[in-house]
């Protein structure tokens, strides 16, 4: 018998209205929190029980959240690209302009000699 506070796996199935093996799989996944194993049988604290929101359908747990990461490092690594394509610009820029400043000095060094 459990205790007040805590369910079965098969009291669990019944308040949410699923099978006994669903209910195994939440708790061993942790998604009732707070569920413990003793012996053969799962005790499962009852608010965990009733405050229980299945995810979406055909969505593993946590797909979203890797989704997420891999969206939020796709958009760092072309936020970095474009500010190396912006870094690159510059430094052309002024590469550039030192050519230019470089052949000027040169040009005014060779009118001076002569």
């Amino acid at each position: 018998m459990a205790p007040e506070n805590y369910v079965t796996a098969v009291q669990a199935a019944e308040l949410l209205g699923r099978g006994i093996r669903i209910v195994a799989k939440l708790c061993q996944d942790g998604r009732l929190t707070g569920a413990e194993k003793v012996g053969n049988a799962w005790l499962i604290p009852r608010a965990s029980v009733l405050n229980y929101q299945p995810g979406k359908r055909g969505v593993k747990p946590g797909t979203q959240t890797k989704k997420a990461k891999l969206a939020a490092e796709r958009a760092a690594i072309l936020e970095r690209a474009a500010l190396d394509g912006e870094i690159q610009k510059a430094v052309d820029a002024f590469t550039v302009q030192a050519t230019e400043d470089e052949v000027h000095a040169v040009v005014e060094t060779k009118a001076e000699e002569e």
